[in-house]
């Protein structure tokens, strides 16, 4: 830890609050006793209680796990380390993927809810998961979580300033989401407008008559060499929503790779047709190869432009076909004899031209808009991630020389704990504040 200011102690977790405990194990069952708060729930600092489910089971001794106004939760395992310190709510217990600690008298409970989310405390949450498999966190690496310990007064100053920075900054964060969810609807409208307008100048055709349709694969992950090439890898989480050209993937192939899978030409449409993501559609510019959840058009340029098609294939119309047609169980999946049977409105491919540059109109406006708010919001977390970085170095707010220190207070504090009588505050020395 770098150096403190004059006042501030480094201490661990430990110290400042009771040992981390573990949660009750039962299975979710819907408006059945206490709420279960899971890992899931914990969304954005807060806790989902819209998404917290009852318990099928309740522990024999409940008090144990009813939480409490101020008690922290952290995440053990999956998504390791996210935090929530908890506010009101319906009466709730919390489960075994979750930790619960309390904050001492040492400890503004939501200062130390708020060290739990500063770039200080997530550097040592990644060096605990480094080199593991499966990242988790227990009790005592939390236990021994390094923590700046400021004055009490200071704790205070710094929680005011916090809340007032990041209320707003979250504020903001909102609007950015709004935003996005308006510039979502607007591709939706201009992709539902291309829709009826093909319908009113075109004949209905199934895509497997516009070009060959191919589902992806993946090569081999034991075989050496299949990775790392100039053939982009196209896989879900590379295809937007809206029918946008896809101009870069995570992962590429290699020529051994790229013998290995069915390679799909340029100006090819590219389709989620497995999945929660199933309906998004994409094109590419150059020769791809896609994963198994993703369908591929070959398409016969004379009939489509893979633009003018992956945005009717964006269109609500389609998007409800591909849906309807998709099996119904926990995974929908729509198979490649299914989605090639799927119509659409085509109108003569000398159309297509006029369509498409009044579609363009309104995505490339949109796109401009998406860009601004994705810069924004990366500004927003480095805002953050900065404002919290400031806090817990001792330059968000000035240091009151009055103060008792903050190491006399914890040396106060862990006595009145030890014996359970209340002693009186240290005189303050000249050591104590140099």
């Amino acid at each position: 830890m770098t150096a403190l200011p004059q006042g501030w102690v480094a201490c661990q977790l430990m110290d400042v609050a009771s040992k981390p405990e573990y949660g009750w194990t039962t299975a979710a069952m819907q408006n059945l006793g206490p709420r279960l708060v899971r890992t899931t729930d914990l969304r954005g600092g807060r806790i989902d209680w819209s998404r917290a489910p009852g318990c099928r089971d309740l522990p024999s001794s409940l008090e144990r796990y009813l939480l409490q106004t101020d008690d922290i939760l952290v995440s053990r395992a999956g998504t390791v380390g996210v935090s929530t310190i908890v506010t009101a709510g319906p009466p709730a217990v919390f489960a075994s993927y979750l930790m619960r600690i309390r904050a001492n008298a040492a400890v503004n409970p939501r200062y130390l809810a708020l060290f739990l989310q500063s770039p200080q405390y997530w550097r040592q949450v990644e060096s605990f998961s480094s080199g593991i498999a499966i990242p988790n966190i227990n009790a005592t690496k939390l236990g021994g979580l390094l923590l700046p310990l400021p004055p009490a007064r200071e704790q205070q100053r710094i929680v005011g300033a916090l809340d007032a920075h990041l209320s707003r900054l979250d504020a903001a964060t909102s609007a950015l989401r709004g935003t996005s969810l308006r510039l979502a609807a607007l591709t939706r409208a201009a992709s539902a407008w291309l829709w009826e307008r093909s319908v009113a100048s075109g004949s209905a055709v199934e895509i497997g008559a516009t070009g060959r349709v191919t589902t992806g694969s993946t090569p081999k992950r034991n075989q050496i060499g299949m990775f790392g090439g100039d053939l982009p890898f196209v896989t879900p989480s590379d295809v937007d929503w809206g029918g946008m050209e896809v101009v870069r993937t995570a992962r590429t192939l290699s020529a051994s790779g790229a013998a290995a899978v069915r390679v799909l030409k340029a100006g090819s449409v590219l389709a989620v047709c497995i999945g929660a993501t199933l309906g998004k559609v994409g094109w590419s510019r150059s020769a791809v190869a896609t994963n198994q959840q993703i369908n591929g058009i070959d398409i016969n340029a004379s009939l489509a432009r893979p633009d003018f098609l992956a945005a009717l294939l964006s269109s609500p119309q389609f998007q409800e076909a591909m849906w309807n047609n998709a099996s119904s169980t926990t995974l929908p999946i729509l198979n490649k004899r299914k989605f090639a049977e799927l119509s659409v409105p085509l109108p003569p491919r000398s159309s297509q031209d006029a369509l498409m540059a009044e579609h363009s109109a309104v995505t490339s406006l949109r796109m401009n808009l998406a860009r601004d708010v994705l810069t924004a919001g990366r500004r927003s977390i480095a805002l953050r991630r900065s404002l919290l970085n400031a806090a817990f170095s001792g330059r968000l707010v000035p240091q009151d020389p009055n103060d008792e220190s903050a190491e006399l207070a914890l040396q106060r504090i862990q006595a009145e704990l030890v014996t359970g009588v209340p002693r009186a505050r240290l005189p303050r020395t000249a050591s104590a504040t140099q």
